[in-house]
């Protein structure tokens, strides 16, 4: 029979493929969503269910599908399947952008399912589909099946392993999405191709193997008004864009930065209250400062050269800063590693730590929380400081972020000040800084007034590493802030 002849290698070779496509997929869909919702837990949260979702639909559809028609397996079954799965990922390479952006507006939990549903959900469906008809393929008695499904779930798990490997390492951070989604159409379409070539379809094995090299072909998404320059980073897509007299550092669709480009002054006027107070209130011998979070590398310049170490775990926005902020990596050294990993394996001590790595993007909660902070502290010189700079909302039901931030730092530092700028509907850019006894702070007058504390008479939580719902918390802020981003790029 011809489920018996069919070669075991292509058989493995296919489930390979498909593993591995199906793990770039998620990957590579997570950053697709980041524009629209962020890289944050809404992003792969939304695409773990939609990938399991679709991946379980598949398995049961295959196995009736092997065993309703086990005739057709190797002409029809699976070669439909594998360009099935490579159309999809065409498809998603022309839309995911406009579609992504279109359903920001219904919020960061709902709307990213749904867009992870509409692109993603038929090529998981597809892909888990192979495993079950593979598997009738290649066995042709009872006494083979627990051999040979162990060795092709085995492949298909090595796959799986090869693709996550891909996908997160190489493929994303290099690459634009259309590059990878075009990719994985031609892996899958060929593969098709080989399918029926392998069985004695030639003249279809062959048309499929040449329509499988057009994906290749597909264009990368327009940069569009403004837009001077897009590369692919580990956080979704970095973009420069000119808007009027300013350039802006964009960040899977939110602003990190942004220059006045006469001046090259930041248009946000928190870093020059940042570098102003630095130079107020730090003394000769301790003026080393650590800042975690580059941005657009506009905080660093305003301080001696020298003085300022930044930590910054996106290679790519240190690039983007050097090409297009003027920032100079040799006058302002750069260390690219996770903050608090370097302040971990770092025993050095500073004058200042700025934490300015909370843009109103995706918060990184495991800079969040008290054992963190207790790590900052440990990395001060006595009579040093800690700024933290926090956009977000300070009142109403969203407020509870910021209240137990400030309840957070109190816990750990012995004085705590809050500075914050004008509040616009509950919304507004806090400046904590925390430091032992004995400093007074000269604070520069001017945007940021001193206020007491958002802490009142209700509950608050402590953030610690064991317990911190920072990401479910943040979402409105992060929600409100993209708004803000895109209002502040369309506006000339």
């Amino acid at each position: 029979m011809e489920l018996k002849r069919f070669p075991g290698i292509i058989i493995l070779i296919v489930a390979a493929v498909a593993s591995a496509s199906a793990m770039v997929l998620e990957v590579a869909g997570a950053h697709a969503l980041a524009p629209g919702f962020g890289t944050g837990m809404n992003a792969w949260a939304a695409m773990i269910v939609v990938g399991l979702g679709g991946l379980a639909c598949g398995y049961a559809l295959g196995g009736f599908a092997a065993d309703r028609w086990k005739e057709h397996l190797a002409k029809r079954v699976v070669p439909l399947l594998l360009v099935t799965g490579g159309l999809c990922f065409a498809a998603d390479a022309l839309v995911w952008h406009g579609l992504v952006t279109g359903l920001a507006a219904v919020g960061p939990r709902v709307g990213a399912l749904l867009a992870g549903a509409v692109l993603f959900f038929v090529p998981f469906a597809a892909l888990g589909a192979i495993y079950p008809a593979a598997l009738k393929l290649w066995t042709g008695a009872i006494e083979e099946l627990g051999r040979r499904s162990g060795l092709l779930s085995a492949v298909s798990a090595v796959g799986s392993l090869a693709g996550a490997a891909a996908a997160g390492f190489l493929l994303v951070p290099a690459l634009s999405l259309e590059s990878v989604f075009g990719a994985c159409a031609v892996a899958l379409i060929l593969m098709a191709g080989v399918v029926l070539l392998s069985s004695s379809f030639k003249a279809g094995g062959i048309l499929l193997i040449l329509l499988g090299c057009l994906p290749v072909f597909l264009p990368a998404r327009p940069l569009g008004h403004g837009v001077i320059h897009r590369r692919a980073s580990l956080f979704g897509p970095v973009e420069v864009v000119d808007r009027g007299g300013a350039r802006f550092l964009v960040v899977s669709g939110t602003i990190q930065g942004a220059m006045l480009k006469d001046s090259h002054e930041s248009v946000f006027p928190y870093v020059q209250v940042l570098a102003e107070m630095l130079r107020r209130n730090l003394p000769a011998q301790q003026r080393k400062v650590l800042l975690v979070g580059l941005g657009a590398g506009l905080l660093p310049r305003l301080l001696e050269p020298g003085s300022c170490l930044t930590v910054e775990v996106d290679p790519a926005t240190v690039q983007v800063a050097e090409e297009y902020f003027l920032f100079d990596v040799s006058r302002y050294p750069v260390r690219v590693a996770d903050g608090r990993v370097f302040l971990l394996s770092s025993q050095e001590c500073y004058g200042a730590v700025i934490f300015d790595a909370y843009g109103g993007g995706n918060h990184p909660y495991h800079m969040l929380t008290r054992e963190c902070f207790e790590l900052v502290k440990a990395r001060l010189h006595p009579g040093g400081m800690f700024v933290l700079n926090y956009l977000g909302y300070v009142g109403g039901p969203n407020g509870r972020f910021v209240r137990s931030l400030e309840a957070t730092l109190r816990a750990v530092f012995e004085h705590v000040e809050v500075y914050s700028s004008e509040e616009v509907a509950d919304y507004a850019n806090v400046i904590f800084v925390a430091h032992g006894p004995g400093v007074e702070i000269d604070w520069p007058p001017g945007v940021y007034e001193r206020r007491l504390t958002f802490l009142d008479n209700r509950p608050v939580q402590l953030l610690a590493d064991s317990r911190n719902p920072v990401a479910l918390w943040s979402a409105a802020v992060e929600q409100r802030w993209r708004e803000e981003s895109q209002r502040m790029l369309s506006t000339e």
